[in-house]
């Protein structure tokens, strides 16, 4: 009978997550009832030096003891190597435990903070010092019972097993992970670790985008199927559109393996590809995979030039090299000029013409690209007198695509600011 209440009660777990695998007992089913022994879980200082991150282990969902089912997902408090501060978290336990969801982001707590389960409440975190540092605020309803799903989507149910709150309807933003099952609606974003990427959902489409200034779309999928989007949600193997009346009407293909089955979640990575994950951290799909990598701004890094995939610096012009690359014998890490801008070389300044070459933001010429314009001529002439200009210019047409690039009014220079991200030769 011991065994058995052991089992069927929460337990406070410390686990330190070191390379080699533990061993651990968690509570069945993912299910744990207000009325438990347990309601109340104290953030313990962790024991010992810690490779990676610690855990306190709160509660675990139905694999946790049933490895059949799946793989197990775990919510409790979180920190990092140094634990000098903690979060309430859902996470994977893995060679690499990385947070999937965070109660308190902005707003971590110490140790001897508490988490409380309560039917008026739901969920607090108390600080050590008293101050709430989180809640899920329940009001309107009586809390029956806490469920952690094994796609690490937290809810409270009431006592007909209704969902009353949920973690996938208050993801801690900025994030950059989509679940199983979870919703992305119009307003909201992924934003990619470093915010240099963004994902949004508008009414018009999905969009991605390169957070520079202006921030620049490099992929988007538009709306065009005579509905109005409610919200696109991660399902079965793509991102499904749903209109205003709950009606799937279209799935974006993530290209996930037909044999890959326990795929968990999809995230906007660093480099700014939509990746999804199986619950072993390991990538079973790509949401760009069908796209030029030359069209990735970042790919050769700033100020590089991107040919078949294939990164490098601009070559020699009449015996002057302009730019180096910033790495040796890797090209991927971008170029930076010889001779920087600067006040003191205004004078020297000229204006460098390329040809056949094209800029990311100008691949699909219905994106709306956010630049200046200016004529040809008057760009030869401004470049060698303002010292403040740092654009990169690139010629384009804005009366009729195919006329000879010249001097012609009609021909415009269309200027970004600084940084430059790579550029793309152009097949002649």
């Amino acid at each position: 009978m011991a065994s058995i209440s052991w089992v069927c009660c929460a337990v406070l777990l410390y686990l330190a997550l070191f390379i080699a695998p533990i061993s651990i007992l968690v509570p069945a089913d993912g299910y744990l009832t207000v009325n438990s022994s347990t309601s109340s879980w104290t953030n313990r200082e962790p024991v010992g030096d810690l490779l990676k991150a610690h855990a306190v282990i709160i509660f675990a969902s139905r694999s946790s003891v049933d490895p059949d089912y799946g793989h197990a997902c775990f919510c409790g408090f979180f920190c990092n190597q140094t634990c000098d501060s903690s979060r309430f978290a859902t996470f994977f336990l893995n060679d690499d435990p990385r947070v999937l969801w965070s109660a308190n982001p902005k707003n971590p707590i110490s140790i001897n903070a508490t988490l409380k389960l309560n039917s008026e409440r739901g969920l607090v975190l108390q600080d050590a010092d008293g101050t709430i540092a989180w809640s899920t605020n329940i009001s309107t309803k009586s809390v029956a019972a806490l469920n952690l799903t094994d796609n690490c989507n937290l809810m409270l149910l009431d006592e007909n097993n209704a969902t009353i709150w949920q973690s996938f309807d208050h993801p801690s933003w900025p994030t950059d992970t989509l679940f199983y099952g979870q919703n992305l609606v119009p307003g909201q974003q992924l934003t990619s670790e470093g915010g240099l990427f963004s994902l949004s959902l508008t009414t018009q489409g999905l969009f991605a985008y390169i957070n520079s200034n202006p921030p620049l779309c490099y992929w988007y999928y538009p709306q065009d199927f005579g509905f109005t989007i409610s919200y696109v949600q991660f399902i079965e193997k793509g991102l499904t559109f749903f209109s205003a009346r709950q009606t799937s009407f279209y799935e974006l293909p993530l290209f996930i393996p037909s044999t890959s089955l326990l795929t968990q979640y999809t995230r906007l990575d660093p480099d700014g590809h939509m990746r999804v994950y199986d619950q072993d951290g390991q990538e079973v799909g790509d949401l760009f995979k069908n796209i030029d990598l030359c069209a990735f701004p970042t790919v050769c890094g700033n100020y590089g030039i991107c040919t078949k995939n294939q990164c490098s610096c601009l070559g020699s012009i009449n015996g002057t090299n302009y730019f180096q690359q910033i790495k040796d014998r890797q090209p991927d890490r971008g170029c930076s000029p010889v001779v920087p801008l600067s006040c003191e070389a205004s004078k020297t300044h000229i204006l460098l013409e390329l040809q056949n070459i094209t800029y990311f933001p100008l691949l699909d010429i219905t994106i709306p690209v956010p630049t200046i314009k200016y004529t040809l001529s008057f760009i030869r002439t401004t470049v060698t007198v303002h010292y403040t200009i740092s654009c990169f210019f690139l010629t384009n047409e804005v009366v009729g695509r195919d006329q000879e690039i010249g001097t012609s009014s009609s021909v415009v220079a269309e200027c970004w600011a600084d940084p430059i991200f790579q550029v793309e030769v152009q097949e002649s």
